[in-house]
């Protein structure tokens, strides 16, 4: 625990002595606001902030005037667990469900996240435990959710398209991309002096008419060397409105964050979902990426989470592992150090 004293003109005070005291920050922290009178003399007010640290700032009484003290206390904190997030646009608002990913069974966490505005490309930032999301299309914002679906708006992204895929990868850094083509990097290390700051940016061409819903960091244990974790992964699928009905196959992509280029791993063929689809054909969804040599992946239209593999020899993907929401407006993410699912 660490105490430090500042004048008080930092609050609006003339006379007082402030003292405030910095704790660690847990997810068991509530991040209500709710005035109460603790001690006699004092009224305590907890408040939420964008920091990563409790802190506690104690204004002493003065004459008649009642003494103040104030919490501040960041979100609430995930814990790493082997489970997806899931954020969809249920009605006019978006939600955040907790989704096993072996049995498809969803738990609930909360209805209306965020301003109300779309939320889309989020990714799950294993350095701090938060959640870390595009909110609205352009210039879009950068969004953090903690574990009990609080958010809060901490800076502009400046994007001149609205991204549909986003993760963090182990670095901490934010990756964003409009369908493939325009790609964005943010800086969501905790503690960084250029936190929320684009890093760079660029174009890149997938080098085929493709619709790309999102896309993960994950290591890929069939390659040797730097390549193990060069890459962020997407499934994605023919656009039928650029190639047709007939041709409606599955791909899996990489995209090398050193190079910036696209590369495409193997082609799955045409994949037809055991429910819904379009014309029973898959259109992909959420991701969540693990440790195993697999990604997880939702069919849109049936719920159908697909287990797909990385290595490009390796056998098809595994059809219809668990069935969960089914949803036309959504994302994923996942820890990516809670290892295999």
């Amino acid at each position: 625990m660490s105490t430090s004293t500042v004048s008080s003109t930092s609050i609006g005070t003339s006379s007082s002595i402030i003292s405030t005291t910095s704790i660690a920050a847990s997810s068991s922290i509530s991040s209500s606001t709710a005035p109460s009178t603790s001690s006699v003399g004092y009224v305590t007010t907890t408040q939420q902030y964008t920091g990563l640290v409790a802190t506690t700032t104690t204004i002493p009484p003065s004459g008649t005037v009642s003494g103040t003290v104030i919490i501040r206390t960041p979100l609430p904190t995930f814990s790493c667990d082997p489970n997806g997030y899931l954020v969809q646009r249920n009605g006019s608002a978006y939600s955040l469900s907790r989704v096993n990913i072996p049995t498809g069974n969803r738990e609930f966490i909360r209805q209306g996240v965020g301003t109300g505005a779309a939320i889309n490309a989020m990714g799950y930032n294993s350095l701090d435990n938060y959640l870390y999301a595009a909110l609205g299309s352009t210039p879009g914002n950068l969004l953090r959710i903690g574990s009990n679906g609080d958010s809060q708006t901490l800076a502009s992204l400046g994007l001149t398209t609205a991204v549909t895929s986003g993760d963090v990868d182990e670095n901490g850094y934010y990756w964003a991309t409009a369908g493939g083509k325009q790609w964005w990097q943010y800086d969501v290390r905790p503690g960084s002096a250029t936190f929320g700051q684009l890093v760079t940016s660029g174009t890149a061409n997938p080098g085929m008419t493709i619709l790309l819903t999102d896309w993960a960091y994950a290591p890929n244990p069939s390659l040797t060397g730097a390549n193990v974790n060069c890459c962020l992964y997407a499934i994605a699928y023919d656009d039928p409105l650029a190639v047709g009905l007939l041709q409606f196959n599955t791909y899996l992509l990489q995209f090398n964050r050193t190079t910036k280029a696209w590369a495409q791993v193997r082609s799955f063929g045409a994949i037809k979902t055991n429910v819904g689809g379009l014309l029973g054909k898959a259109a992909w969804g959420a991701l969540y990426a693990a440790t195993d040599g697999f990604l997880y992946c939702t069919e849109t239209g049936s719920g159908e989470i697909w287990r797909f593999p990385l290595a490009a020899g390796a056998a098809a993907p595994t059809s219809g592992l668990s069935k969960g929401p089914a949803s036309s407006n959504d994302d994923g993410a996942r820890c990516i150090t809670a290892g295999a699912v």
